[in-house]
């Protein structure tokens, strides 16, 4: 596995290895590689799983396509891990991690394994449990190859791709990329065909995030690249570093930068932190100031970020949203085997475990509506990790599927069969909530009691609070949703639209949520008494409280 060359060094030898390995590198202009700071590294894993909490963390499958000497895979493992006392390999995260040069590969496994054995692991059972692959090879090969066999593609793609001018990449690695000509033109720098390839590489829910020079926005060469990027590809997020000193011996003007396959909706979270002259620090990307901002194509195909500001609604950047005033949004439950866990309240065959202690109410997306209390058509049984034992009908229940509760993934990490992974937000999920579904025609927001739990497909929002309820469900809200949500097909033909959570994280609030209590009073009282009213609940008085909705948001205007 591992050559002797750096098998007795420390970890701190390690990191001045790496740092030597990539000043060596510098002097050849066709490599183009830098080290990653690991503050760079560890706030983009953070980005990355912002945009894909709707996976669970241990499924998210990852590709590091210029591994180097293995930054963004000690990130990946320090945040599998920070909170477990005792991790397993089923907790490391499922990497693929390529590399062309010969040392930085070494360099990265040994980096790794020095890593995992300070966690009580080791690399070899890493790659034995098949949540580890990694190969020294060109990453565009490695393209190639995908293309030709069509294998199974990632979740997210993360890294630091070389920055190579086109007139400097060697005649090998051109061989390589003729298969992206059509993408990125024929003279683009090396980083962007890096774009373009991992583009193919992903889910279709999946996300890139490169840290990469600002230039493909403006240069000539890449031109090409941003007509075809514009037709089906999403900027989510745009960290701005301007000129700082990010790269050891390295001046470039550059970004971290969140791409999905969404489509090109013309708006982003932008954060400048270009103005900042210490050194980066993770803080900056978690607490900065983000601002909603629009990515426009001009006429000559230069993509123009510009800060958002939309006629006829407030302005997002003065408004309180839900993330800002401290509304979390949580998924559904993934129990690992449906068929095993969750079944049909109405069947009689599941009488004799239906109101069993561990056994919950389950909210699925099709039981909500809007403006109403969910009315649960399915039950669960609830036996996280650790929790206490379900009871002999619970268990005999579930004997019938015990070998494929076995052979699951997580299998190995559970301490029983028919346990489930802990679910660290139970206790919120438990409580009453708002929830959501996650693909719908129009935007349904609904009530969930108290003791019930909420399925995969569906999310919730830890408040009760019946104004937000009311705004959630508003006209004002519909518009927010229908301007900024994904959509699967067409909207006006049928189409449904996807409440993401950052969608609905975003969503701004009237002023008065900070600076008039009496007017949100009001809005409580009237959707009580519209709640109390159940199905007697006329259309009519809906329309007065979405009108009175949109009074609050123009009296703080």
């Amino acid at each position: 596995m591992l050559s002797e060359t750096f098998r007795n060094h420390s970890g701190n030898q390690l990191d001045e290895l790496s740092r030597a390995h990539y000043e060596r590198l510098q002097l050849v202009k066709s490599v183009g590689a830098v080290e990653t700071p690991e503050a760079i590294a560890t706030a983009m894993v953070g980005e990355c799983l912002r945009f894909l909490s709707h996976i669970e963390q241990l499924d998210i499958s990852w590709l590091d396509p210029c591994v180097g000497t293995g930054a963004f895979a000690l990130a990946l493992i320090d945040e599998y891990v920070r909170h477990l006392p005792n991790p397993t390999y089923s907790d490391l995260p499922k990497l693929t991690a390529l590399e062309v040069d010969p040392e930085g590969y070494e360099l990265f496994l040994k980096r790794l394994e020095s890593r995992l054995s300070q966690i009580g692991l080791n690399i070899q059972d890493y790659f034995g449990s098949g949540r580890l692959h990694a190969l020294q090879i060109n990453f565009f090969d490695f393209f190639n190859d995908f293309k030709s066999t069509g294998s199974t593609r990632f979740d997210c793609v993360l890294g630091n791709p070389p920055y190579v001018k086109f007139s400097t990449i060697s005649e090998e690695v051109r061989d390589s990329l003729s298969g992206l000509r059509s993408w990125c033109g024929k003279s683009a720098d090396l980083y962007v065909y890096f774009y373009a390839a991992t583009f193919e590489l992903i889910e279709e829910q999946g996300v890139v995030c490169f840290i990469s020079p600002h230039s493909f926005f403006k240069t000539e060469t890449a031109k090409e690249f941003r007509k075809v990027f514009s037709t089906g590809i999403d900027l989510r997020s745009l960290v701005d570093l301007g000129e700082r000193k990010i790269f050891e011996k390295v001046s470039v003007h550059s970004g971290i930068f969140v791409f999905s396959k969404i489509g090109f909706t013309c708006d982003l979270e932008y954060l400048d932190l270009s103005a900042v002259d210490s050194k980066f620090q993770v803080d900056e990307i978690v607490h900065g100031n983000r601002q909603h901002a629009n990515v426009n194509l001009t006429s000559d195909a230069k993509w123009i970020v510009t800060i958002a500001g939309q006629r006829g609604m407030q302005s997002e950047n003065r408004n309180p949203t839900l993330h800002s005033m401290g509304y979390k949004i949580y998924s559904g439950i993934r129990t690992g085997l449906t068929e095993a866990y969750v079944f049909d309240d109405s069947n009689k065959k599941f009488e004799s475990i239906s109101n069993e202690a561990c056994v919950h109410p389950l909210v699925v997306a099709t039981d909500i509506r809007t403006n109403r209390r969910a009315a649960p058509s399915k039950k669960i049984i609830n036996v996280p990790k650790g929790s206490a034992n379900p009871g002999e009908k619970v268990i005999n229940h579930l004997e019938q599927f015990r070998n494929a509760l076995e052979n699951r993934q997580e299998g190995r990490s559970l301490n029983y069969w028919y346990e489930q992974r802990p679910l660290l937000y139970e206790d919120k999920m438990l409580k009453e909530k708002i929830v959501f579904p996650d693909i719908t025609l129009k935007p349904h927001f609904a009530l969930s009691a108290q003791g019930e739990l909420v399925a995969d497909g569906a999310f919730f929002i830890d408040s009760n609070d019946y104004a937000l309820l009311a705004v959630l469900n508003s006209s004002y809200a519909r518009t927010h949703f229908e301007t900024h949500s994904p959509t699967i097909g067409t909207l006006s033909s049928k189409g449904r639209m996807r409440l993401k959570k950052h969608v609905v994280a975003s969503m701004p609030l009237p002023i008065a949520w900070i600076s008039d209590g009496g007017l949100l009073e009001k809005l409580r009282e009237m959707m009580n008494s519209y709640l109390l009213a159940g199905e007697e609940s006329h259309s009519s008085t809906w329309s007065q409280i979405d009108s009175y909705v949109q009074s609050v948001y123009e009296i703080s205007e």
